[in-house]
């Protein structure tokens, strides 16, 4: 029971703030879809620099950050595809790096980080994610730690965040090419969707593990599905991460329920819960299974999560397998043309 709840808890406090990988999914992250080139071969822009970060603080940099903190799993997500992970030093615990010799060090996570070890490993930058609370940053600051912080969750920010990944490691020709990669997929997802009205989209929910949690619309996975041309059945509330109990899910009753599956997840509807039977996305065999690697963390993989959603809801608007093959086949027309339901 006491494990349980302990893995309830670190889940839900990840899908919350939307930044930390909880353990029971961190060893399926992946790296991005499109690898990053040998650092070799990557442009490099010059310094010092001015930055301004997500939180509104400028940020001065002498010259390139060559050992990288990172306390975000989506962060360090971030420097791997901008191809600046040769410089991150420390990881959180969740983080999924390249295997090294020696390994790169585990500082904790954003909510207990090892302020000594991360002193002690002489980083000229740590990263944080905004969730960050002040009394973190400013014992960064106290520690003599020149930090950057990155923006809060939502997908309007994710570009954002990528250009800063890259102008903060002298990447930025290669976090200004992955941000317009997303921002390119968004408006040929919205292309392909323009002529649906709310009545020919279904009603959709994603659920993450055995305990019901979902998005709502201001979770990034929410998002994800109103770009996908679903319509998220959970409502705005104060919680942006909630745990629906039976009866709730019952109540809003989706056509099409997405599934993210933990290591503790069999089956589904759960055995303990066999009144989910009487769904209506359970009746009609739409319920879908997420890859646990794109729907984990607001990072570069949620070009792939947002195509993803959308073949599995328009499997005829949306025929390529990937985000990447679907951009290469745009790009070769001069104009998108949807196709019809």
């Amino acid at each position: 029971m006491w494990m349980s709840l302990r893995r309830h808890s670190l889940i839900l406090t990840t899908l919350l703030v939307g930044w930390a990988c909880p353990a029971a999914f961190a060893a399926s992250a992946t790296s991005p879809s499109s690898p990053a080139p040998p650092a070799s071969t990557l442009a490099v822009s010059t310094f010092p620099r001015t930055l301004t970060d997500g939180a509104g603080r400028t940020v001065k940099l002498a010259e390139k950050p060559q050992r990288l903190v990172s306390l975000s799993p989506a962060l360090t997500e971030m420097i791997l595809a901008v191809g600046d992970g040769d410089a991150l030093v420390g990881v959180t615990r969740y983080c999924t790096v390249p295997d090294k010799d020696p390994p790169i060090a585990r500082v904790g996570g954003v909510l207990d980080p090892d302020y000594e070890h991360i002193v002690a490993l002489r980083p000229d930058l740590v990263l944080l994610p905004n969730l960050a609370s002040s009394q973190l940053l400013e014992r960064m600051e106290s520690l003599g730690l020149p930090v950057v912080v990155f923006s809060p969750e939502g997908l309007d920010n994710l570009p954002r965040d990528l250009r800063l990944a890259g102008q903060a490691t002298g990447r930025d020709d290669q976090g200004e090419a992955l941000a317009r990669q997303f921002e390119d997929l968004r408006a040929l997802a919205r292309a392909r969707l323009h002529d649906l009205t709310a009545e020919h989209r279904p009603t959709a929910v994603i659920i993450y593990g055995p305990d019901l949690l979902a998005s709502s619309p201001e979770g990034f996975a929410g998002q994800l599905l109103d770009e996908a041309g679903a319509r998220n059945v959970v409502p705005l509330g104060p919680i942006a991460w909630p745990e629906l109990t039976p009866e709730a899910l019952l109540r809003l009753n989706p056509e099409v329920i997405f599934l993210v599956r933990d290591s503790t997840t069999e089956s589904w509807p759960p055995a303990s819960q066999p009144a989910l039977r009487a769904l209506a996305a359970v009746r009609q065999s739409r319920v879908v299974d997420l890859p646990e690697s794109l729907f984990q963390r607001p990072g570069p993989l949620l070009g792939e999560a947002l195509w993803t959603l959308a073949r599995a809801l328009y499997p005829s608007r949306f025929p390529e397998a990937t985000a990447r093959e679907a951009l290469a086949h745009s790009t070769s027309n001069a104009s998108v043309t949807p196709a019809k339901p």
